[in-house]
């Protein structure tokens, strides 16, 4: 009994100690812990606050580079030649060359990726979808526009976009398309099974209500992707067919249609007095060619209009 009364003493000591041990060293993670999560969170609301700023504070997107605007780190524009072949990257896909056609031509003209080597077909799309070069921020679901100098126009930018997306449009409403075909031709195999006795009615009756319930969802795709889509080749053939024939469509259409065709055709408006009766110098090249024109009447809201 007395050796046990000599020995327990150290061994409660130990444990209190390992106790003690296991304890702190849990508080001091926490306290670590909660110091990180503090640190980024200062760090992230001041990222935002640099985004809605305007700033652009990541590695520089391609041609530009890393400096400072008004003092405050930003973007600031390459050379004029590098810059120069960002912006014929984005007219050769607004003038309709495809992106594997473009990616080629300018890379014999000399555009590189940041490291010097080939530039990849998927680093020139993402390059042409980029904001940055319209003088955007984007980042925490926030678009802001940036203190530094954008390379290409909105509306070049913009019309590329069109033209990268277009083919995705045409693939997804193909796709969709043939899904919707699938769909009734399984309806048909699987009603004709049902009438064989090979399938139980109540496997044809759940078969058919989500094969009807997917065919809704398609539809309600494709009208939308059918929206979003523009074909090009229908639309100029209206177009060419309205220039071919102007007299025609002006007569047929209603007042909105003629105001914005007057609008189009007199874009800086009409002029008359006394003795002179100006317009735009493309129009008035008309009556070089009288033979070829004729004059329609009036319709009661515009003037005698040249029929060409």
């Amino acid at each position: 009994m007395g050796i046990l009364a000599m020995q327990v003493p150290p061994f409660a000591c130990v444990l209190v100690r390992l106790q003690d041990k296991d304890i702190s060293r849990h508080l001091v993670a926490t306290e670590a812990q909660c110091d990180n999560e503090k640190r980024i969170d200062n760090c992230t609301e001041g990222m935002i606050a640099t985004v809605e700023a305007g700033r652009y504070i990541w590695l520089a997107s391609l041609r530009y580079v890393n400096g400072r605007v008004k003092g405050i780190r930003s973007l600031e524009l390459d050379e004029s030649r590098t810059v120069s072949l960002i912006q014929r990257s984005f007219g050769l896909i607004d003038a309709g060359l495809t992106v594997t056609k473009a990616l080629q031509q300018i890379r014999s003209e000399g555009l590189t990726c940041r490291t010097g080597h080939e530039l990849s077909r998927n680093t020139f799309r993402s390059m042409l979808m980029n904001k940055v070069y319209v003088d955007y921020v984007v980042s925490f679901a926030r678009a802001v526009r940036g203190d530094f100098d954008p390379i290409v126009s909105d509306d070049v930018f913009y019309r590329v976009q069109s033209k990268l997306h277009r083919k995705w449009v045409r693939d997804e409403r193909n796709r969709v398309k043939s899904r919707i075909v699938f769909l009734k031709q399984e309806n048909e195999t699987i009603i004709q099974k049902s009438i064989h006795h090979v399938i139980p009615d109540a496997m044809v009756k759940e078969w058919l209500e989500k094969a009807s319930a997917e065919e809704e969802v398609l539809k309600c795709q494709l009208a939308l992707v059918a929206d979003s889509a523009l074909d090009t080749p229908e639309v100029l053939k209206r177009g060419f067919e309205i220039l071919g024939d102007l007299g025609s469509f002006w007569e047929e259409s209603n007042l909105t249609t003629r105001q914005y065709l007057q609008e189009f055709v007199f874009p800086r408006g009409v002029t008359a007095g006394k003795s002179k009766f100006g317009t735009v110098p493309r129009v008035l090249q008309l009556w070089n060619r009288p033979e070829s024109v004729t004059v329609v009447a009036a319709g009661g809201f515009e003037p005698s209009t040249l029929r060409v």
